[in-house]
C-alpha cells in the first residue's frame, strides 16, 4: 500500500560549469505497465509546458507494446525537433519517494518519441500526468511535492478550473 500524500522529490541537479551554477530540474520516479509487463521505474521530468506524456520508444518495447498497428500519431516539438510520435494507452506508476514499490497508478496515453534524445526517458506533461495530481514545484527548496488531485480545491476553493 502507497503511503498517503503529499509525495516529496528532491529536484535532479547538475553543474553548468560555464555558468557557475546548478540546474535544478523537477523529476519523479514513474514506470510504464503494458501487454510484456513493467519496465523498471525511469527518471520522468515533470513538465508544465508539455501538453501530454512523452517517452522514448524503447520504453514502449520493453512494456511489450506493438506500435506498429497503433495509427494515433501526430507530429510534436520536442528537443527543438519535430517527431513523428505514436500514442498508446498505457498504465503509468508513480513510485513513492524512498519507500522502495509502492506506487499508484493510473491509465493514460502516452507518446513514444523514436530516436530519443533528451536525457530523461520520460517527460509528463499536462495531459497523462497533470491532470491526476496536485504539483506543486518550489526552486528555492529545489522539491517538488505531489498531492491529491483535490488538493487544489481544498486549498485555493473549487470553481478555479475554466
Amino acid at each position: 500500500m502507497a503511503p498517503p500524500f503529499p509525495w516529496f522529490y528532491s529536484y535532479a541537479t547538475e553543474r553548468q560549469p560555464w555558468r557557475e551554477r546548478e540546474v535544478l530540474r523537477p523529476v519523479v520516479p514513474v514506470s510504464l505497465a503494458g501487454p510484456g509487463g513493467e519496465t523498471a521505474p525511469r527518471v520522468g521530468l515533470v513538465d508544465t509546458g508539455a501538453e501530454n506524456v512523452l517517452a522514448a520508444a524503447w520504453l514502449a518495447d520493453l512494456a511489450g507494446l506493438d506500435l506498429s498497428r497503433n495509427t494515433d500519431t501526430a507530429l510534436i516539438g520536442i528537443g527543438g525537433q519535430t517527431a513523428e510520435v505514436t500514442f498508446a494507452e498505457v498504465e503509468l506508476r508513480l513510485y513513492a519517494p524512498d519507500v522502495g514499490e509502492s506506487f499508484v497508478s493510473w491509465r493514460c496515453d502516452v507518446g513514444f518519441v523514436p530516436g530519443w534524445q533528451a536525457p530523461f526517458a520520460l517527460v509528463l506533461g499536462q495531459v497523462g500526468f497533470l491532470d491526476q495530481f496536485t504539483v506543486t514545484s518550489h526552486r528555492g527548496a529545489a522539491t517538488l511535492a505531489v498531492d491529491d488531485w483535490t488538493t487544489f480545491d481544498q486549498r485555493f476553493g473549487a470553481g478555479r478550473r475554466g
